[in-house]
């Protein structure tokens, strides 16, 4: 990816996360110029890792999620689009998933050695 093309990917990412946190990309005080960025940061590293996790490679299962707590965190209640119950069953269901995939695979054999 070139640099124009991260720009963007950022720049839209940005966005999003503004709108996540209920504020005006335009017009943005220092204070929540710098909620913006953490959360764009967050949802970018986020993305990556579940990239790798979907293209067979490993990822920290621990840091996934911490990312996703602390993204959940950061998003005002008002926002998020699931209740405290269903939040912990996703969460449940990420880390089920992190464990399963950060395992070495099983052998081909059936039969014992």
């Amino acid at each position: 990816m070139t640099a124009p093309q991260q720009t963007e990917e950022y720049l839209a990412a940005r966005l999003e996360s503004c709108k996540l946190l209920g504020l005006n990309p335009d017009d943005l005080s220092p204070q929540e110029a710098i909620r913006a960025d953490i959360v764009t940061v967050l949802r970018l590293s986020l993305d990556n890792s579940q990239g790798q996790l979907l293209a067979g490679g490993n990822a920290d299962p621990t840091k996934v999620l911490a990312v996703a707590e602390t993204l959940s965190r950061l998003i005002p209640e008002q926002k998020r689009a699931r209740d405290e119950k269903a939040e912990k069953e996703w969460h449940d269901q990420v880390w089920d998933f992190c464990q399963t995939s950060a395992r070495p695979p099983r052998s081909r054999s059936y039969a014992p050695s």
